[in-house]
């Protein structure tokens, strides 16, 4: 039983030896995805992650029309003035309306989390444009 043991460790550094000669290691593949937050204004952020989107490109070409219009690339709260005084309740570079939506002010003002949401919307032909 010694003997095979014996035999069982030369053979597995024997394997390890060739790796480290060679300089090869085993390692799976690795997927570069470009880091979208690093852009340096909003709208190439909202570019990069709709170009990262699975949408046809007309699907991209109207949700960075719709984001341009509603916002121009603005991460804020609405400026429409209600006749109470108070700001409409729409937040972010989306402007997704809360009140209508089961998501948090942070949601919203996160631009990939906007982006997402609207392309999840044109997916499902609730966009109203």
């Amino acid at each position: 039983m010694k003997s095979f043991t014996k035999c069982f460790v030369v053979l597995i550094l024997a394997n390890m030896s060739v790796f480290c000669i060679h300089g090869v290691r085993a390692e799976a593949p690795v997927k570069v995805v470009s880091d979208c937050w690093k852009e340096e204004t909003t709208q190439k952020k909202v570019e990069c992650f709709l170009s990262r989107s699975d949408l046809d490109e007309n699907g991209k070409q109207i949700i960075f029309n719709v984001i341009k219009t509603e916002s121009n690339f603005r991460n804020i709260q609405s400026q429409i003035l209600l006749p109470n005084g108070e700001y409409e309740d729409s937040h972010g570079v989306c402007q997704i309306h809360l009140p209508s939506h089961n998501i948090t002010k942070e949601q919203a003002y996160n631009i990939e989390f906007c982006v997402n949401f609207m392309a999840d919307k044109y997916k499902e032909g609730k966009m109203k444009i």
